[in-house]
């Protein structure tokens, strides 16, 4: 891991496609300022973006993925949304 875009990467590959990991380290609120400057740097939009977050709403060990829609009151999210747009698998 490196210190970058406020927070820490890592980059390798997986499956052969190329993955940049980003931890952001600001408070979640803020999260989509860390996110949205590596989006930026790398020239990506916002589709080639995979986030992954806790979801109280959720059984524990149960997976959703969806693109789009709203935050759910999840502040993390909300900071993205208000970053890089909702366009991002979730």
């Amino acid at each position: 891991w490196s210190r970058k875009f406020q927070g820490l990467i890592s980059e390798g590959t997986l499956g052969g496609e190329k993955v940049l990991l980003i931890k952001p380290q600001t408070f979640m609120n803020l999260s989509g300022q860390s996110v949205g400057e590596a989006l930026r740097f790398y020239k990506l939009e916002p589709s080639a973006l995979t986030v992954f977050y806790d979801e109280i709403d959720l059984a524990a060990g149960k997976l959703r993925v969806k693109v789009g829609g709203g935050s759910g009151g999840h502040n993390g999210i909300r900071s993205l949304d208000q970053h890089v747009g909702n366009a991002y698998r979730r």
